[in-house]
């Protein structure tokens, strides 16, 4: 059931996350800011910078937010292709942009460790070395991912494509494995449990798929917010995993 709807800015956010801690939430909009909320009191906070708007990193459209597994780092990337790292310490700091090679980034997600980043856009996925001076794509893959999630195991990248299906990639192998159908469209948002044990896939049709297990089962029938319209673009699982937030179009 849906707990609360939090106060957000006007026009569209695309992406959202937990900061570590499950207190605060940030998201990604349309017009290249940052949004922040404390999700325990349902209130707008201060952007990432400190001040009281968005804060917009990039003149273009943000595609998508993550946030390192410590709460120090939040990625952001664009329909421009560009990779936006800012730390979120005081006082923030910000690092140049990097632009990814083949045009948009569609998703981020950080590894369990911190230490790289994988980002997926127009065929490609990317790893980035963020120990690395300047950044490494580590390695390209031929697929169109629309959303990424790296799981806690660290061995694996769950890849979400424009067909409403979900790819499974052992990061020791070549190649993904074949995809599995999960939504009647496109799959906008991927989201792990800090154990691993869920995987939630948000689909264009409006439709939250659960799976859990290493056999990735579904949990629940198809979930679907009786007071939501539109797709479902965003999703994120509370750091103790009983919460799954979810983004509306």
């Amino acid at each position: 059931r849906a707990l609360t709807i939090l106060p957000g800015g006007h026009g569209y956010l695309s992406s959202v996350a937990w900061v570590a801690g499950g207190r605060q939430l940030v998201a990604a909009s349309e017009d290249g800011g940052v949004l922040r909320w404390d999700s325990e009191r349902g209130e707008r906070l201060p952007g990432p910078t400190g001040s009281a708007s968005s804060q917009p990193p990039s003149p273009g459209a943000l595609s998508a937010i993550s946030v390192s597994p410590d709460g120090q780092i939040l990625a952001a990337c664009g329909l421009d292709g560009r990779l936006h790292l800012r730390t979120l310490g005081s006082p923030p700091q910000s690092e140049a942009p990097q632009q990814a090679p083949g045009g948009a980034i569609y998703s981020c997600a950080f590894s369990p460790d911190g230490s790289l980043l994988a980002s997926g856009g127009d065929g490609q996925i990317l790893l980035w070395d963020l120990g690395a001076e300047p950044l490494l794509q580590r390695l390209r893959r031929p697929l169109k991912a629309l959303t990424l999630a790296a799981m806690p195991d660290g061995q694996q990248l769950m890849i979400g494509d424009l067909e409403g299906g979900l790819h499974r990639w052992w990061l020791s192998q070549t190649r993904p494995e074949p995809s599995r159908p999960l939504h009647r469209g496109a799959v906008q948002a991927l989201a792990s449990s800090p154990d691993g044990s869920l995987l939630a896939t948000a689909g264009s049709d409006g439709s939250i798929a659960v799976l859990q297990g290493p056999a990735l089962s579904p949990r629940h029938p198809s979930l679907r917010l009786t007071s939501a319209r539109g797709a479902a673009t965003a999703l994120a699982i509370s750091p103790r995993g009983g919460l799954l937030a979810a983004g509306y179009a």
